[in-house]
């Protein structure tokens, strides 16, 4: 087992975890089965809170080997779609009369399970292990068909599913490719196992537009990821590196990474339908071809 995997995977599952509390929360959990009660989905919630909180003191105690395996950015970037997550299930908890005076009425409200957060965890995950097997890769050496088949704890690992509810997740969001480079004549391949590739991109925004060029990783989970960005535009700023996560068929977030190593989101982008390879936000466009 190399140990960037043991890295990923104390960011998105848990082993072994002794905590009483959250041991306890486990407990409560499994009594709450079939049970939508405003108490038991705030049990649900501060299971899913533990959880993650516990994924990401398990990345931080193991802050420079996983800087040293994965680099500094993308241990950044973990830590802090980590706390993305932890805020959103914080978000949903029912206030204190809630819990308090309410506890037994039933909860009708849809909760959001962080997919859309998953999905870029799993990406994360894609683009580490892609760009580690392509630069160790000899040029004449020969990778399986999957490479997740190979790796199968780093298979496991990028499809983290923090379930809230009772029920068996049997829809769970998919992550088709959406590869912008199916038609290109130098579209690069092995044993069908599509290696990271840089290419032109393009962010337009209400006051300006900046040109460079994107690394784009096309497989399930794919990602656009243009780097050395700076501007004086608002919107862009001090982006170091700018992530387009595919999250479902027409459908990526995009968030960015400063220079200070904080990440802001620039909200959900959707495929445009005229041109296929560009991503329409509310106010920006980012285009690869």
């Amino acid at each position: 087992m190399k140990p960037y995997h043991l890295l990923i995977l104390s960011a998105v599952m848990l082993s072994g975890c002794n905590e009483v509390n959250y041991a306890k929360l486990g407990y409560q959990v499994k009594g709450c089965f079939a049970d939508t009660t405003i108490r038991c989905n705030d049990i649900r919630l501060k299971f899913a809170i533990a959880e993650t909180k516990l994924a990401r003191q398990s990345l931080m105690d193991n802050k420079q080997q996983a800087m040293t395996e994965i680099g500094e950015a993308n241990y950044n970037r973990m830590l802090a779609l980590l706390d993305q997550k932890i805020k959103l299930f914080e978000d949903q908890r029912p206030n204190l009369y809630m819990r308090w005076f309410q506890g037994d009425k039933e909860d009708y409200r849809e909760i959001d399970q962080g997919w859309a957060i998953n999905a870029k965890i799993q990406a994360l995950g894609h683009q580490i292990q892609t760009t580690m097997n392509h630069s160790n890769q000899p040029l004449t050496s020969t990778q399986p068909d999957s490479q997740h088949d190979s790796n199968p704890l780093l298979a496991e690992v990028i499809q983290p599913e923090t379930d809230i509810s009772d029920a068996p997740q049997t829809n769970t969001p998919s992550l088709p490719v959406q590869n912008v480079e199916e038609n290109s004549s130098d579209h690069s391949s092995s044993n069908n196992i599509v290696k990271p590739r840089t290419i032109d991109c393009q962010i337009t925004t209400v006051d300006t537009s900046h040109k460079g060029k994107c690394h784009f990783i096309a497989e399930k989970g794919g990602s656009f990821t243009l780097s050395s960005i700076n501007s004086q535009n608002p919107l862009i700023g001090d982006t170091k590196t700018l992530h387009v996560y595919i999250v479902d068929k027409g459908i990526a977030e995009v968030d960015s990474l400063h220079e200070d190593g904080i990440t802001t989101s620039w909200g959900t982008a959707t495929r445009s339908q005229k041109q296929k390879a560009c991503w329409v936000g509310d106010d920006f466009k980012i285009c690869a071809w």
